[in-house]
């Protein structure tokens, strides 16, 4: 009985450990996504930010050629 109880527990301990484990590696791999999440939105920020700056030249530009079409 004593052996029974010694082997269920360390079955239950080798669980334990293999679940720690892929509890650690799947924060390693979230981690990871959140630092390639986090890259894609900066990179995503950046071309909004110059299609913004494009866009307004491009209405500047539109501006001044209907001004100048007007005269």
């Amino acid at each position: 009985d004593l052996m029974t109880v010694q082997a269920e527990l360390s079955e239950s301990l080798m669980l334990k450990q293999k679940l720690e484990d892929t509890l650690r590696q799947r924060e390693r791999e979230l981690t990871a996504l959140k630092g390639a999440l986090k890259d894609e939105v900066e990179s995503h920020d950046k071309e909004m930010e110059t299609l913004r700056e494009q866009y307004s030249q491009d209405m500047d530009a539109l501006r001044h050629s209907m001004e100048t079409v007007s005269q």
